[in-house]
């Protein structure tokens, strides 16, 4: 169908009635503003989204609260009274799974604003999601917002050391045996007592990406900052 125009004569008539005749168009030839090519979106939340908090929801359905559901908790070190369980199972937004352990992981860490805080150290490897998937990071491990006795926390290894093989105020802390392919956390605590007892003085905190069957690496970690 040939589309309408308007006549010389409509032309010579005002704006007002130009924009009627545009109307009357619109209404005759013109395809319907409804079919413009705009799609309603769907104000539904995709149904994989999940909601993330630090525990489990029951809106996520999850199979597991805590890693000891995936499988059993290794044993931590006898002269370690700070070392909370650990588990080499994560239990992520409520799924578990076993990742490939990495190999032995040194980290090298600064003492030079906590000397004389040092009877010896606690390490943890934390994975930085949850089992409820939210993320964890290094900021609210030096404001002190994580308790590790709520069985929230993915901790993948444990360690204990005293004082000792220090390149001037830098010490090591060695890891082994956990999970590969994550962002972990490598955490030491620093104790003015032996065996890890009492509160912690100190704290370094390093994020790391550790490739899939990752094996033996040096890690240069975060310097210690004393505890408030």
């Amino acid at each position: 169908m040939e589309r309408w125009r308007l006549s010389p004569f409509g032309k010579l008539f005002g704006a007002g009635l130009w924009c009627l005749a545009v109307s009357a168009c619109s209404e005759g030839n013109e395809p319907d503003a409804g079919d413009a090519g705009v799609v309603e979106q769907d104000a539904s939340l995709p149904a994989d989204s999940g909601v993330r908090a630090k525990c489990p929801i029951p809106e996520n359905s999850p199979v597991c609260q805590k890693p000891e559901d995936c499988g059993d908790d290794g044993s931590k070190p006898s002269a370690c009274a700070y070392c909370p369980t650990y588990n080499e199972n994560l239990c992520a937004l409520g799924a578990c799974s076993l990742p490939v352990q990495a190999g032995p992981h040194t980290l090298r860490f600064d003492t030079v604003d906590v000397i004389g805080l040092i009877g010896s150290f606690a390490g943890l490897v934390v994975d930085t999601e949850t089992t409820g998937g939210e993320t964890l990071s290094c900021a609210q491990v030096y404001a002190r917002q994580v308790s590790w006795d709520e069985p929230c926390y993915n901790i993948v290894d444990v360690s204990y050391a005293r004082p000792g093989g220090a390149v001037g105020t830098v010490y090591p802390m060695l890891f082994n045996g956990f999970a590969s392919g994550r962002k972990l956390l490598f955490i030491v605590y620093a104790f003015e007592m032996e065996g890890a007892a009492g509160t912690p003085k100190a704290v370094s905190c390093t994020e790391r990406q550790v490739p899939e069957g990752a094996g033996t690496v040096e890690v240069e970690g975060d310097k210690m900052r004393v505890l408030q």
